[in-house]
């Protein structure tokens, strides 16, 4: 199985705006 580059930058993407989400709501 093969991991597909959009599919892993999609990942960091979803991963980037939880982190930025969060620290939006503790700021």
């Amino acid at each position: 199985m093969e991991e597909k580059p959009i599919g892993a930058m999609g990942v960091i993407v979803v991963l980037t705006l939880t982190i930025l989400g969060r620290v939006k709501i503790y700021v």
